[in-house]
């Protein structure tokens, strides 16, 4: 059987290069992937194409979200935002969506995923919740009788979880699946047939050490072929 294609959407910087970090690029081949990493393009029938290309698409980390995304004025406590990634992931994700491919989304491609659909994000944690320290994490509780759960067959797992936003209110067609001892919400899927799922915290950091956080790239890498 062919290795699916991933096509793989990175940081976009002010003079428009598209950027990779290799942890993604390792996460996806480890996996049994071939990452394809978009180059920056506004010409929709050129993303189409590629997009047809790939089994499957991977929204990766990065800056905040710009606000007005999902209904807000930024705050102070809001840190860098990167309008021109904004757009491009945005119209990205849209393009993805209408197909019938997974998806799957890492830190900020988790919340892409999310204000996408709809929902909101706590732009500063320790500002809008009842968070006193910084939030890093080392394990999440895991939602019985979700995908996650179904997948890693316990209660809870070891992660990396360090971020100062995060899911606020859930998007539409979006459940929960993983949460953090101090209640922010660590995973989302789509409650469907339609394979979307989306961690906030960094596995493909720990891919070599993780049986557990590897295995949340098996999943989509195994749901990539099947399509």
């Amino acid at each position: 059987m062919k290795k699916p294609l991933i096509g793989m959407f990175g940081v976009i910087n002010d003079i428009k290069e598209a950027i990779m970090p290799e942890p993604y690029v390792n996460a996806v081949v480890k996996a049994g992937g071939i990452p394809i990493a978009f180059p920056y393009l506004k010409d929709e029938e050129m993303l189409n194409q590629l997009l047809s290309m790939c089994d499957g698409y991977f929204f990766i980390g990065g800056e905040d979200v710009d606000p007005s995304r999902y209904g807000e004025e930024k705050r102070e406590v809001c840190e860098k935002t990167n309008p021109l990634r904004d757009d491009y992931d945005f119209k990205i994700f849209d393009l993805c969506f209408k197909t019938s491919k997974p998806i799957i989304g890492i830190c900020r491609g988790s919340q892409i995923i999310n204000v996408a659909m709809g929902g909101t994000l706590y732009q500063d944690l320790l500002t809008d919740t009842s968070i006193t320290v910084k939030h890093k994490n080392d394990s999440v509780d895991i939602v019985e009788n979700t995908p996650l759960h179904q997948l890693i067959g316990k209660n809870n797992m070891f992660v990396n979880s360090f971020h100062h936003q995060a899911v606020k209110d859930v998007g539409k067609g979006l459940k929960v699946m993983a949460i953090s001892s101090d209640g922010i919400i660590e995973g989302t899927y789509l409650d469907s047939d339609r394979y979307v799922r989306a961690y906030q915290w960094h596995p493909e950091r720990l891919v070599d050490t993780s049986e557990e956080n590897h295995l949340l790239f098996v999943d989509f890498i195994n749901a990539c072929k099947k399509k």
